[in-house]
């Protein structure tokens, strides 16, 4: 239990003011979990909670649905300096959906409100230079993504799942940690093994508790509290070095904004190339209609 205690006072007590070089204008902890729907988010949400307060709530709403519940970033308050945030997770992984997954990331869209999947470029555009003007670049960024060992990942979509996490890194400076739930439903090496095949070198198994099983297990609570343990080690590595919160947040504004314009672009081509398409079979349904029958 003395482990269990000492997790708790570190986590509570952390302040970014202690690093190296003081929090060089970074306010608090910001921990970025996202991934696809229904694979546990906010439960490990609530996980994190229990472990760390004593209490069980469903501060996150977690069902056993298609899809998830989550439609909104929604933060929720660990400590005065650490906070997590229920990103909306993409149930196809198409471009749109993942260019919102990353816009969330980089923190530029607004908390608390619904996330749309949008495939207009200017209205994608409006909405992160509005968020912007409330100048929120005070957040350390921390990427978490979360996989159910029950959700396989089919081999033809393992690159797509890499570019992600590649991507995730890019945007926050941050290797993303892979945090696997529901380790005791079978699966758990292949998962990780197919994680670690996209170059993830941080992968945590946890057992999430419920509304259904929230009884508390010492072991659960103690995997819990080393894994924020350790995520405020990650914090406290990063800070080693001198950062410029404001410069970072405008790297991961020209980021996204290229991303979602490349796949605008993208979009516009592939709208020409079906126009000449069609064009073209027109012409040729023509020429085959005039040509006369010998």
């Amino acid at each position: 239990m003395a482990d269990i205690e000492k997790y708790k006072a570190d986590i509570n007590n952390y302040s970014l003011n202690n690093c190296r070089h003081g929090n060089q204008g970074y306010g608090r902890v910001l921990l970025q979990v996202f991934g696809l729907p229904g694979n546990g988010k906010s439960s490990f949400i609530n996980s994190c909670k229990f472990a760390l307060e004593g209490v069980f709530n469903e501060h996150a709403e977690a069902k056993k649905k298609q899809g998830g519940c989550t439609t909104r970033r929604v933060p929720y308050k660990l400590t005065d300096t650490i906070m997590m945030v229920d990103n909306r997770g993409c149930p196809t992984l198409n471009k749109y959906e993942t260019g919102q997954i990353f816009a969330q990331l980089a923190n530029l869209l607004p908390i608390n409100d619904e996330v749309e999947w949008c495939e207009d470029y200017k209205k994608n555009l409006d909405r992160i230079l509005e968020e912007d003007k409330k100048q929120n670049y005070s957040d350390f960024i921390v990427p978490i993504f979360v996989h159910s060992v029950n959700n396989r990942i089919p081999s033809q979509e393992r690159d797509t799942y890499k570019l992600i996490l590649k991507n995730a890194r890019k945007i926050t400076g941050i290797n993303p940690i892979v945090v696997l739930t529901h380790k005791s439903y079978g699966g758990l090496i292949e998962t990780r093994n197919t994680f670690e095949d996209m170059d993830s070198n941080k992968i945590y198994a946890i057992e999430n508790y419920t509304i259904e099983d929230h009884q508390q297990v010492l072991g659960k609570h103690r995997e819990i509290l080393s894994f924020l343990s350790q995520i405020l080690n990650e914090v406290n590595f990063g800070m080693e070095q001198k950062r410029d919160p404001k410069s970072e947040r405008n790297d991961r504004m020209k980021f996204i904004l290229g991303y979602l314009k490349d796949i605008d672009d993208e979009k516009n081509r592939e709208a020409i190339r079906e126009r000449e398409e069609e064009i073209e079979n027109l012409q040729k349904e023509k020429e085959k209609r005039s040509c006369p029958i010998l």
